[in-house]
């Protein structure tokens, strides 16, 4: 009875001390950020333990979004207030504009989050304005987890069911490493080939340990910044997220797996080829060796554009607008993805090119 007593004690000790905690990081974050207005540190983290699903298994691709759904007010982590995501008949994320083909062009987007506009609604996706600025229809082929290839890839394979004058392919050199860790892409007695079928994984069983860990982890900043820090607990193994750490030993190869997708780009049999230059977590004084976007924007940029301009294909480099906004100007514009400023940014951009 004494030791029973004893624990119950130490318990409510350190929950005390555990709410403690977790009320005066919440209140520091909130102080260091809060100039930013799309942070929010009195909910939930930015961790899911059961996500809103809008992504299927796909035999050719890997995953693509699930055709005919509307997700309404969406719960994922550091989105836009009530955000919807509507995936069309196509499996294309929905502009919601409702415009009527009107001519014979039509422009194909591929890419990954950054081209499906993760973080905001439909109609603020840089997809859904510039439909609406250059009055052509727009289709947003963008995934978000997509590697380089798969991007691509589907660009080829969406070009077969119908005609368009223009594609934009829109690059985050990171997505490069992709096609390695997913298998995206395989070398094989030196040639370099698509994988041919992806299998559809079934084992996503969780023990009870882990789902009660998971979902504290949601709900409590302490956990979930504890667990990025140090314990790094892996949720969902198939899920191929972009590596933070600069690896070397894949240099060659991401290298060659870049020039082999430009030159596959150049072979869709669409007219106006365009390679859209994007960039996401650069912040004031990182370097290449901080930060692997910046060693990848070196190892990888010049190789692109080079060849890209030798194949004829387009270059837009939003680095060119990105360099006449300040660093506080910056930081409306970024919040893990664009913000709705962010995808006006490159809809403005993108159609005074056109």
């Amino acid at each position: 009875m004494k030791s029973a007593k004893i624990l119950l004690i130490n318990l409510i000790v350190f929950l005390i001390g555990f709410l403690f905690l977790e009320l005066s990081l919440r209140s520091f974050l909130t102080f260091k950020h809060y100039q930013n207005p799309y942070s929010n540190y009195w909910g939930k983290t930015w961790f899911r333990y059961n996500p809103v699903n809008y992504i299927s298994f796909d035999e050719e691709l890997k995953f693509k979004p699930i055709p005919n759904i509307k997700l309404k007010n969406v719960d994922l982590p550091r989105w836009e207030k009530n955000s919807n995501i509507s995936i069309n008949n196509l499996s294309f994320r929905d502009n919601r504009n409702d415009l009527q083909k009107t001519n014979d062009k039509r422009i194909l987007l591929v890419g990954d989050s950054i081209t499906f506009g993760s973080q905001v609604t439909d109609k603020n996706t840089w997809s859904s304005c510039l439909e609406r600025k250059v009055e052509i229809k727009t289709d947003n082929a963008g995934v978000p987890g997509y590697s380089a290839g798969q991007a691509v890839k589907r660009g080829f394979l969406e070009s077969k069911k119908r005609n368009y004058s223009h594609i934009i392919w829109s690059i985050y050199f990171r997505d490069f490493r992709r096609d390695i860790s997913g298998k995206i892409l395989l070398k094989e007695n030196n040639k370099i080939l698509f994988n041919k079928k992806f299998e559809k994984d079934t084992n996503k069983k969780i023990n009870i340990f882990k789902k009660t860990y998971f979902i504290l982890k949601e709900y409590s900043f302490v956990i979930y910044y504890f667990d990025i820090k140090f314990l790094k607990v892996k949720f969902d193994k198939n899920r191929v997220e972009i590596d933070k750490n600069i690896n070397l030993n894949e240099d060659i190869l991401v290298k060659e797996f870049a020039k082999y997708l430009i030159e596959y780009f150049k072979d869709i049999q669409i007219k106006n080829k365009i390679i859209l230059l994007q960039y996401l977590h650069i912040q004031p004084g990182d370097t290449k060796d901080n930060n692997p976007e910046i060693y990848d924007i070196e190892i990888l940029k010049d190789t692109v554009v080079k060849l890209a301009n030798k194949l004829d294909i387009k270059v837009y480099d939003t680095n060119d607008v990105l360099k006449k906004y300040t660093n506080e100007e910056k930081k409306l514009l970024y919040f893990d993805h664009h913000t709705k400023l962010g995808n006006q940014m490159i809809c403005d951009f993108v159609s005074k090119k056109l």
